[in-house]
């Protein structure tokens, strides 16, 4: 729509938390938290490649029907969603995170931004990550079967995962640049 009606495209804005505000979480290899929606079987064969490897997994899946509560000995299925600062904590607490998007999502989500700003390895299976800057197949693993998902990404030293971003998307930055449109210089938004 913004290049139909002539306008300028701007991301979500997001920011993070601050860090004081964080909650400790015993460690994982790989967090999920959503809601099960169309994505319930895709979400079910991720656990099944990281269990497969041997990889310590938090799931936290909402919403998710009777029949479909697979491994719920491993997996917490649950009707009432989590705060957003778990959320974060939980992200914080794992070596990575999955993001199983809904159907038709073709951009980038807070997942992807979760990763970026808090230097996380991502597995997705959202490949128009590949057109961010941000993209680099060393800490971001794009993959269209979770049953294909690459676990050696999980052998990389996640010390050394850095994206080196500059909050392109946060309020200020964006603020800042419909400043500067309105005056008329130049400016892209991510």
């Amino acid at each position: 729509d913004a290049n139909r009606y002539s306008f300028v495209y701007c991301p979500d804005m997001y920011s993070r938390i601050d860090e004081e505000k964080i909650i400790k979480y015993p460690p994982c290899d790989v967090v999920f938290i959503g809601a099960a929606k169309d994505r319930m079987p895709r979400i079910i064969q991720a656990f099944e490649r990281f269990e497969a490897a041997g990889k310590k997994c938090w799931f936290y899946i909402l919403g998710a029907k009777e029949a479909d509560r697979k491994y719920s000995d491993k997996i917490i299925y649950s009707d009432v969603p989590i705060s957003f600062f778990e959320v974060i904590s939980r992200q914080l607490s794992a070596r990575a995170i999955l993001e199983i998007t809904q159907g038709g999502t073709q951009d980038a989500t807070l997942r992807f931004w979760d990763a970026i700003m808090y230097n996380k390895l991502l597995f997705t299976d959202c490949t128009a990550v590949k057109n961010y800057s941000y993209y680099n197949n060393k800490f971001i693993d794009c993959f269209e079967d979770p049953s294909a998902i690459n676990v050696d990404l999980l052998y990389e030293d996640v010390s050394q995962v850095n994206y080196y971003y500059r909050n392109e998307v946060s309020p200020v930055y964006i603020l800042d640049g419909v400043e500067k449109k309105l005056r008329g210089d130049d400016f892209v938004f991510i």
